[in-house]
């Protein structure tokens, strides 16, 4: 038996002050989001599932 856990995916950018290390999340424009503020993205649970299967 496996588990696996995919809630969401998080897009980051590297922070406009330029410091290691410093980032900021990106919500694409046309993106869907549920209550709780998570991206849904289907295609990252297959994602998931196709490499850990490779």
């Amino acid at each position: 038996f496996l588990g696996v856990n995919y809630y969401y995916r998080t897009i980051i950018r590297q922070s406009p002050d330029g410091k290691f290390g410093s980032y900021e999340t990106v919500k694409p424009e046309g993106s869907e989001y549920t209550e709780m503020g998570w991206g849904v993205y289907p295609k990252g649970l297959y994602n998931l599932l196709t490499r850990f299967h490779k």
